[in-house]
């Protein structure tokens, strides 16, 4: 995830694209607080009066023909839309960050929230704006580095696998270390 510069959402969804990615889709609560505790306080708001500072950003959802749509062509199946939003003022949305206590009765009352946003730059105030991009990685699904055994290789005995020199980048669940080892036992022992 990494923040872009707009101001437009396509902009900002076209900047997302060039870095491999698409503005962020949001597939549960629990994205969606790691994105508030992630992004809050990054201090880029299009409305530096507000107070408290209201870090609003584009996401990837986007009405087409009716029906919300996130642009990664992920299925909607998570929402979080803010108090009276979908408002019906827009057609791509927008996330807060923190919320604004003196508006608790619309969308922007709670961090977390979503607003349909008009598009144009005018309707934001003529300020910058800026979208989260998440940009899907490619699992290299094979840990390198090489385990080490240690310990004395006596029959009934256990030996310890030392892991500390194998790193895992994308934490592949699916890795089952495979270990081969031979040992002669010598003629005096």
């Amino acid at each position: 995830y990494v923040v872009v510069e707009g101001p437009t959402w396509e902009a900002a969804e076209f900047n997302a694209n060039k870095l491999g990615g698409h503005l962020v889709t949001i597939n549960d609560a629990e994205e969606n607080q790691w994105l508030i505790d992630t992004f809050k306080d990054k201090n880029l708001s299009p409305y530096p009066d507000s107070t408290p500072d209201q870090d609003i950003y584009w996401m990837g959802l986007e009405l087409k023909n009716n029906t919300w749509t996130w642009s990664s062509g992920e299925d909607l199946e998570y929402t979080n839309w803010g108090v009276k939003e979908p408002f019906g003022n827009g057609n791509r949305g927008q996330m807060i960050l923190e919320s604004d206590p003196r508006h608790v009765n619309i969308w922007s009352g709670t961090a977390g929230k979503w607003n349909d946003q008009e598009n144009d730059v005018i309707s934001i105030g003529g300020l910058g704006h800026y979208g989260i991009a998440e940009i899907k990685l490619e699992p290299n699904n094979a840990p390198t580095g090489t385990p080490e055994l240690k310990g004395d290789f006596i029959p009934g005995e256990f030996i310890n696998v030392d892991l500390s020199d194998v790193v895992d980048l994308d934490n592949y669940s699916g890795y089952n270390p495979q270990y081969s080892y031979e040992w002669q036992i010598s003629a005096d022992g």
